[in-house]
């Protein structure tokens, strides 16, 4: 039997590579390197075009219900980058969100099931540095539970690609959106 002996990767700071043993470690089966730079049969890199007015969450309106959740887009900021993110853009999404469940789930769990945020027609991932913003002095982090008819103030923060505006949707497990704006960049 061969097991992985060990491996080693720091991102974005060149290859990748593993050292198979046998399972009793007394023989190398084998080492391999992969750069992810340059792995064969990858895919040229693709090139968004920008999308400068977008227009899937036209004429949606800014909030809405969906099974679980009654979500409102209150707004967008520019968010500050880490020292881990310097020379990236983020962008601060801040809704509130009401739980309008059966059990308490927490509005970040609410968030990630019913919204979206896409820039040039794709999603935005989350940035690392994501925080909360509360309002009249709660305490309430967006990882506990938020009772049922209960309402939080939160924000989620994403990592853009380009400088054309940004799209929030609110939408409802299969259904297409149901709420949602875009946003020009602050």
């Amino acid at each position: 039997m061969i097991t992985t002996d060990w491996f080693y990767y720091v991102p974005d700071d060149g290859p990748i590579e593993y050292s198979f043993s046998t399972r009793d470690n007394t023989d190398k089966a084998v080492t391999v390197t992969f750069d992810p730079q340059n792995l064969p049969g990858a895919p040229d890199e693709v090139s968004l075009q920008p999308v400068t007015e977008p227009k899937w969450t036209e004429g949606l309106p800014i909030e809405a219900d969906t099974s679980e959740a009654h979500v409102k887009i209150e707004g967008v900021e520019m968010a500050e980058a880490t020292e881990k993110g310097s020379g990236k853009q983020f962008i601060r999404v801040i809704y509130t969100v009401t739980n309008n469940g059966s059990e308490d789930k927490s509005a970040g769990r609410l968030l990630a099931n019913y919204t979206d945020v896409y820039q040039d027609g794709m999603t935005l991932g989350v940035g690392y540095n994501t925080d909360y913003v509360h309002t009249d002095q709660d305490t309430l982090e967006l990882e506990e539970d938020v009772a049922v008819g209960a309402s939080i103030t939160c924000s989620e923060v994403y990592e853009l690609r380009s400088d054309s505006p940004i799209e929030v949707d609110i939408a409802d497990s299969s259904t297409p959106a149901v709420g949602g704006s875009w946003f020009d960049l602050p």
